[in-house]
């Protein structure tokens, strides 16, 4: 039997032949390689499983379809203000089938948790300075 530690060392023998393959998969689906997976080349054992687990799941989730995993990451994007993410993940969700309506529904969420998250933070340090 294989161990876990064999697998890994299998993934990080070449590690710069394995980011190149990672590289090349993710500008076939995406057109480009994002400046997040650039910014982490330098350090394969960890953009390496980062790659494995946003595969896992956006690429291949399991118990979520497709289109809603990619539309709470498009939302979480949102939420967040990644700008690039959000084009990204707008892109796969349309590409997965989502609708304008979908599309403008998760951004509404994405806005309304974004909201009550900054007042729930400012109450918060507000009441604990007595004001």
């Amino acid at each position: 039997m294989v161990t876990l530690e064999e697998k890994i060392e299998v993934l990080l023998r070449d590690p710069d032949q394995t980011v190149a393959e990672i590289f090349a998969v993710v500008e076939e689906q995406l057109g480009f390689v994002p400046s997040i997976l650039r910014g982490m080349a330098e350090r394969p054992d960890i953009l390496i499983p980062s790659v494995l687990t946003a595969y896992f799941l956006l690429g291949e989730p399991k118990a979520l379809d497709r289109k809603t995993a990619e539309l709470i990451a498009f939302a979480c994007a949102v939420s967040l203000r990644g700008e690039a993410c959000m084009k990204v993940h707008l892109r796969e969700a349309q590409k997965a089938g989502a609708s304008r309506q979908e599309i403008f529904e998760a951004v509404m969420i994405a806005s309304v948790m974004a909201q009550t998250a900054v007042q729930a933070s400012a109450l918060s340090v507000c009441e604990a300075a007595g004001e």
